[in-house]
């Protein structure tokens, strides 16, 4: 006898296939109604837990094949396999699982489990597991497992479990346990001949947890629920913890952006001290070293004036030693314009440093530190060419200022040997008037 009566739902989804004798009890007993003279449909669609043994064992009348991680290794063949067996505790004991898929990468991630089972001929089996956390977003979301003889990949027949919603295999049952949507899923098929059957679950850009069946007992506390109305709680479950992560990413950012704005104010004001120290620096180098040379041509000019060779030759040595001073000064200057450069330095690695720290969390913040930190970097560099540009200035003044007190005791040297080359002849003149006088 043939299993040639197909079976549906109440929507006319094919579920499977029973023999006539066994569709004529069920129409008989009122559990399912003739849909035409080869198919019969099912009143009811998630049989209540009561039933749940009579709807795998009862109505199938197939022998139990139980879902065992183990017995399952991923599919070489499939290239974006993700997942791996587990031991994890459910209620008070370990169970063996087979966590898969991905629904939070690239789109079309698809994992396959491949499991094989050695079986007798033309005999009726339901393959049974339950499966939990099988949700995702995406349209392109699905599963699905495929039973087919040995490699004969073309002969499969194909459950779909989850594809949004829609066109899925319904589950023996569908529990809310927790947060997580709980099934049970009984496959039937029937062999034709003996010999090893291949057991092939997919996954498509979605997670699912697999791991065996319990008994009906086991799930009679879990309150009903269907996979639509566990969609949408799990949807805003989602939405609610976004705007909690959204809530807690700003005050995160406010608090952050509030601690950077004093550090990038703290570092303002440390560049515009080190600037402003710079300039003061130079500055008053430069005026150290043209009162120095001030002061060395004043000397120079009373010792000019006062006529005496010796004198001006020290107020030379003078404007000299006032030209080297301003030397010295020049050169402090330009040290402290090397230091203010250092200063603005490491200030710039420090802002480059603190822009690093802050990338990963705003972008736009950090450019804004590289931004001030390069704007400090070029007013630190303007203010040192003003500074060495004000030493150079300071320098060609106190050497112009010693070159013109040089030059002007030089004539004054000068202006007094001629004066006493005068006074020496007048002398002469004078002496051989009065000897002159005297011989006379």
């Amino acid at each position: 006898m043939e299993k040639n009566i197909v079976v549906t739902d109440l929507e006319g989804n094919v579920i499977g296939s029973t023999y006539p004798k066994r569709a004529k009890g069920l129409v008989r007993s009122g559990r399912a109604d003739w849909a035409d003279d080869g198919c019969i449909r099912l009143l009811g669609t998630n049989p209540p837990v009561a039933s749940y043994s009579e709807y795998t064992e009862d109505f199938y009348m197939g022998q139990i094949i139980d879902f065992r991680a183990r017995d399952f290794r991923m599919n070489a063949e499939c290239e974006t396999n993700v997942g791996s067996r587990q031991i994890i505790t459910l209620g008070e004991e370990n169970v063996e699982c087979f966590e898969i898929g991905n629904a939070f990468d690239a789109f079309g991630c698809i994992t396959e489990i491949v499991g094989k089972k050695e079986l007798e001929a033309n005999t009726d089996y339901v393959f049974r597991f339950a499966i939990s956390n099988a949700f995702s977003g995406r349209e392109s979301a699905s599963s699905q497992i495929s039973i087919y003889p040995g490699d004969d990949a073309e002969a499969a027949f194909v459950y779909p479990m989850d594809r949004n919603g829609k066109n899925r295999f319904r589950p023996a049952l569908c529990k809310r346990d927790g947060e997580e949507l709980l099934r049970v899923f009984a496959i039937p098929f029937t062999t034709e001949e003996a010999g090893s059957y291949t057991f092939v679950i997919r996954v498509q850009d979605m997670e699912v947890r697999l791991f065996p069946a319990k008994e009906a007992e086991c799930y009679a506390s879990l309150p009903d629920i269907t996979y639509d109305q566990w969609k949408q709680e799990e949807q805003h479950r989602w939405v609610a913890k976004l705007e909690s992560l959204g809530s807690k990413t700003y005050d995160s950012l406010s608090g952050f952006g509030s601690q950077l704005g004093e550090k990038l104010s703290d570092l303002g004001g440390k560049i515009t001290k080190a600037v402003g120290d710079m300039v003061n620096s130079a500055g008053a180098a430069a005026q150290k070293a043209s009162d120095r040379a001030t002061e060395a041509a004043q000397k120079a000019s009373e010792k000019a004036a006062d006529a005496e060779e010796a004198e001006a030759q020290d107020a030379v040595e003078e404007a000299q030693d006032a030209a080297e001073e301003a030397q010295g000064a020049a050169e402090e200057a330009q040290n402290a314009a090397d230091d203010a450069a250092h200063v603005a330095d490491e200030l710039k690695s420090a802002a480059d440093s603190l822009a690093t720290a802050v990338k990963g969390m705003a972008a736009d913040l950090a450019e804004a530190v590289k931004d001030l930190a390069e704007g400090a970097k070029r007013t630190c560099k303007e203010a040192s060419a003003e500074a060495k540009e004000a030493t150079g200035e300071a320098l060609k003044e106190a050497g112009e200022a010693c070159a013109e007190a040089a030059r002007e005791a030089g004539e004054a040297c000068k202006e007094a040997g001629e004066s006493c080359k005068e006074a020496a002849g007048e002398a002469k003149e004078e002496i051989e008037t009065v000897t002159g006088k005297v011989v006379d």
